[in-house]
């Protein structure tokens, strides 16, 4: 699976160990829960469970999804996973699920192949 950079940010793999930082920053929070299709988690297992799946459907050949982290700190604040691709309007989906710390709820965005 490939890694993604911009001048700020890193959208890398999701690996081993990133749970309790997924759960601190975003996983736990109800204020970015309510944007999305899942409910806040309410315990650390909840996300170890989801990070799993996550790794497990990486293993399987899933490649679009991303943990987003700040170029020079690995902790991942956010997430980011196509949801739909249009190929005859060269179009993805994507929802992005951020921190409340730096500002940032959830986004939809379309991406467009120029």
């Amino acid at each position: 699976m490939s890694t993604l950079t911009t001048d700020r940010l890193v959208l890398r793999p999701f690996r081993e160990g990133d749970a309790k930082m997924m759960y601190h920053n975003w996983t736990s929070d109800e204020n970015v829960a309510r944007y999305c299709h899942w409910q806040k988690h309410e315990n650390l297992n909840t996300t170890i469970w989801l990070l799993q799946m996550y790794l497990d459907e990486a293993a399987s050949g899933f490649e679009f999804r991303w943990a987003i982290t700040e170029k020079g700190n690995d902790e991942p604040i956010g997430a980011i996973d196509v949801v739909g691709i249009a190929d005859n309007e060269k179009r993805l989906k994507s929802v992005m699920c951020f921190t409340k710390s730096i500002g940032r709820r959830v986004m939809l965005l379309k991406l467009t192949k120029q």
